[in-house]
């Protein structure tokens, strides 16, 4: 990619090469060309030159361009959060999901685990629990600013939230109670190593959705995932209790009991692939799973240096191509197996159907906000003193409200999104993938609760290099198949 310039005699737009071929990603139309290479020549020249301006090119091809609407030089004049009407109509009758800390205390130590690691601005395990009155609360505030949902959420988190088991009967019981009628739905995230037969059976029987943390083959999961009085892996005791859910819920585990698994670059996704599909376990056969990424505040850390790191890195991204391009192949052939398609799918089908799908309107005078929710409108994270939080990946500095003085906080939630917002009102309108861009700032740019340039600078220049290799990836692909992405239209779209 050419690099990002400021002065706005410059085209809007990245410039790349794929199988000697060159190509242009024009913001502004949010398209995808082919050029020829003088042309290609010609703009990054003008991009390495900001003071010749695309205005001084007479070249028929690129007067072409011109004349469609192409190389624009217009950026947007920063990115705008949402109105404040927005905000209060869905925390009215909009709310689709409450998620109560249940307790603070865990029975693991994971090691990429912000309160696990004491990450500055972020609690520590401790043996903190919700009270009732507090639960009861975030209850309310589910099914009384809910009206409009079909089927709110209730979620059970931690720590781990089975060490208050009890609790968490209580909670369903009253939510059935007050709930009467309207169809709602539990979920629980669990390391499901203090599932016993007794528990399963109960959760069966309320229909519980089950997340199950498990990090692939017991290798990769023992490396990060610890027991917090022994310091072993976890992965023998978490089969145990994924055994227990897989026997009381019978048939219909499959849709009930799903996984989660946790990469990052250190990932070997070949044999995470084998675990998943090639040859699973029986306990995890037929079941959904997921892949999350470890926040990358913590990658530093756990790898050591910055170039090893980097090395790293590297070796994953020239894997991940490999997989990205058998996944674009079997998609147009359909020769891999069923088992192999579900895990490449899980890999790559959100942020390629977002970049498949963008929208090709014209770039307009402001952004949105990024990959970030609304403060407290899909979901709301309930803390055991009452505090509430945009969700449980962010820090605890980022309070909206609290269950026991007064609920949502309209104004706090305003004050949230504009204080990420107003971070990347430099960054964002200067950024080729600035209508392609869906991480949230709130997770990766204040794991320590204050957003720091430093951290906003690491999360752009990871956003750059994962969006930039999918772009090219994706180009890669469609000169093998113009046809290989069809199966992604109306999936995901990006705007």
């Amino acid at each position: 990619m050419a690099p990002l310039q400021k002065q706005h005699r410059t085209p809007f737009v990245g410039c790349f090469k794929v199988d000697n071929q060159s190509f242009i990603y024009d913001v502004n139309t949010n398209e995808i060309m082919e050029v020829c290479p003088e042309t290609f020549s010609e703009i990054v020249h003008v991009l390495e030159n900001p003071s010749i301006g695309i205005e001084s090119l007479s070249a028929p091809a690129i007067l072409a361009l011109q004349e469609k609407g192409y190389l624009s030089s217009h950026r947007p004049n920063g990115v705008r959060a949402a109105c404040d009407g927005c905000l209060s109509d869905g925390q009215q009758t909009g709310i689709t999901q409450v998620v109560l800390e249940l307790t603070q205390s865990c029975n693991h130590r994971c090691l990429y685990c912000p309160y696990s690691a004491q990450d500055p601005g972020r609690r520590y395990h401790s043996v903190a629990a919700m009270d009732w009155d507090t639960a009861k609360a975030g209850i309310d505030l589910l099914l009384d600013s809910s009206a409009s949902v079909e089927m709110p959420v209730l979620g059970f988190y931690g720590g781990e939230p089975l060490l208050e088991w009890e609790l968490m009967k209580s909670c369903m019981d009253y939510a059935i109670g007050k709930a009467g009628d309207k169809r709602l739905l539990f979920t629980l995230t669990t390391n499901a190593t203090p599932v016993t037969g007794a528990i399963a059976k109960e959760l069966a029987a309320r229909g519980v959705s089950v997340l199950v943390s498990l990090d692939g083959p017991e290798e990769a999961h023992n490396s990060f995932r610890k027991l917090r009085e022994s310091r072993i892996g976890g992965y023998s005791a978490t089969m145990g209790g994924i055994r227990s859910l897989r026997e009381a819920y019978g048939d219909t585990g499959v849709g009930k009991i799903r996984i989660n698994a946790v990469c990052g670059p250190w990932t070997d996704y070949l044999a995470l692939e084998n675990f998943f599909c090639t040859n699973p376990p029986p306990e995890i056969a037929g079941l959904e799973y997921r892949l999350s990424e470890v926040s990358h505040s913590n990658v530093a850390s756990l790898l050591g240096e910055a170039g090893e790191v980097g090395q790293v890195g590297e070796i994953v991204s020239e894997t991940k191509r490999d997989l990205f391009l058998r996944w674009t192949e079997k998609n147009a052939t359909g020769k891999d197996g069923a088992g192999a398609e579900i895990f490449l799918d899980r890999l790559f089908e959100v942020p390629v159907a977002n970049l498949h799908n963008r929208s090709k309107t014209l770039l307009g005078e402001h952004l949105g906000p990024m990959g970030m929710c609304l403060p407290g409108v899909r979901k709301s994270y309930i803390q055991v003193n009452g505090d509430i939080l945009l969700c449980e990946r962010v820090s605890e500095r980022f309070v909206i409200g609290n269950v026991l003085g007064g609920g949502l906080d309209l104004s706090k939630c305003k004050s949230v999104l504009d204080e990420v917002v107003e971070h990347f009102q430099e960054r964002c309108p200067e950024c080729i993938f600035c209508r392609v861009c869906a991480g949230c700032p709130a997770v990766y740019c204040a794991p320590d609760g204050m957003i720091s340039e430093e951290a906003v600078a690491q999360f752009c220049s990871r956003q750059i290099k994962n969006l930039g290799e999918q772009l090219l990836w994706y180009v890669e692909s469609l000169n093998r198949n113009a046809n290989c992405f069809d199966f992604l239209e109306e999936t995901g779209v990006q705007q």
